[in-house]
């Protein structure tokens, strides 16, 4: 029961984010909870903070906007201390395209872009 009430908060949480968009230009979140997996085929659980979480509960912030077709881009924000790429998800209202478009030129000079993860 405590997993379903988990999932129940972390999807609540972020259907607000989407009456939110009504308030705001743009919503600023995490692409996944932590940095980028290694290529994961069969889906297996996800190391996290000392836990092995579910592989599809590791994309919840994406999936909820995908789900409801707001625009969203990732920008890249470099490493973490292991050498695995983090990043940003920005979100915007429907059909706002544009101006996440905008944002994302606005704010291009203000970081690396991509960077390679670290072969260790």
């Amino acid at each position: 029961m405590a997993k379903v009430a988990k999932r129940i908060l972390k999807w609540t949480g972020l259907l607000i984010g989407v009456v939110a968009l009504g308030r705001y230009d743009l919503l600023i979140l995490p692409v996944t909870p932590g940095p980028a997996i290694a290529h994961n085929p069969n889906h297996d659980a996800i190391p996290l903070d000392g836990q092995r979480i579910n592989y599809w509960d590791y994309f919840y912030y994406p999936m909820c906007f995908n789900a409801t077709g707001h625009p969203a881009l990732t920008i890249p924000m470099g490493l973490d201390r292991d050498g695995l790429p983090v990043a940003l998800q920005v979100v915007g209202p429907l059909n706002s395209e544009r101006r996440l478009i905008e944002f994302a030129r606005l704010i291009e000079p203000l970081h690396e872009g991509f960077v390679r993860p670290s072969q260790n």
